[in-house]
């Protein structure tokens, strides 16, 4: 029988990849590999300290905005050098976190690199091929149930009544999440002084600022006492299947 694949996912913090689970496969994160424990954010240049990579047969990257893009393109020379195969899943076609010109940079440095690439939608993978010239073809995993309707069906909401309607929006800030309308619409609409709407949301990063309407959003929810803002870097399954057991509607 083979050996299970080694593989380091960079990072490993986010719900959907401590669901990537099989028996043909062993996630090091969070493994002593006699280099040190290989840490859930970890990082290229950790990676690049504890070479040769022959203790790992697969890299998976799902952010590629945080490591410098010399650290990057070193960390892809030695796997291509140790035989090491990466996998980059593009979560996000436009930048998060860094410059849109540093986010190019990085995409044509991965689609010259011999790296395959996973997108979550067919719409995404259109537009990749659209922005990254040599991209090579592109395998379309959708992204899983955030929880699975089996773990919920075991958890009953406490039974109580609430006296009005309960809202809830979840997540990031993103180009493809309106939060300023939204919020607004709903603060302007929903008129039951007794009505709450929580927002469930990740730490506000400095390419927010710079991508959207941040300082409106704030005073838009510190104008309205019935909106709850609760933020956390990456939510757990509880906290997220909490928080809608306690909502009658989802925004999005």
């Amino acid at each position: 029988m083979s050996r299970a694949l080694r593989v380091v996912h960079l990072p490993a913090r986010t719900p959907y990849v401590r669901k990537i689970v099989s028996d043909d496969f062993t996630i090091l994160n969070g493994v002593n590999t006699g280099h040190g424990v290989v840490p859930a954010a970890v990082t290229a240049t950790w990676l690049l300290d504890r070479r040769p990579l022959d203790w790992l047969d697969v890299l998976h990257l799902h952010h590629v905005e945080f490591d410098d893009i010399a650290d990057l393109k070193r960390l892809l020379a030695e796997c291509a050098g140790c035989d090491v195969r990466v996998v980059y899943t593009a979560h996000d076609i436009s930048p998060m976190y860094c410059s849109a010109d540093s986010f190019g940079d990085r995409m044509r440095l991965l689609a010259g690199s011999g790296v395959s690439w996973v997108c979550l939608t067919a719409a995404s993978a259109e537009t990749l091929k659209e922005k990254v010239p040599g991209l090579p073809p592109v395998a379309v995993i959708p992204h899983g149930y955030v929880v699975s309707p089996d773990d919920l069906a075991r958890i009953t909401p406490d039974g109580t009544l609430p006296a009005a309607p309960r809202y809830l929006m979840y997540g990031a800030l993103r180009p493809s999440r309106d939060h300023l309308s939204t919020v607004a619409n709903w603060s302007l609409n929903i008129t039951d002084p007794a009505a709450r709407l929580t927002l469930l949301l990740r730490a506000i990063s400095p390419g927010d600022f710079q991508r959207h309407d941040v300082p409106a959003l704030l005073a838009l929810i510190r104008s309205d006492s019935r909106i709850q803002v609760v933020m956390r870097a990456y939510p757990t399954d509880a906290e997220i299947a909490g928080a809608g057991l306690r909502a009658d509607a989802l925004l999005l």
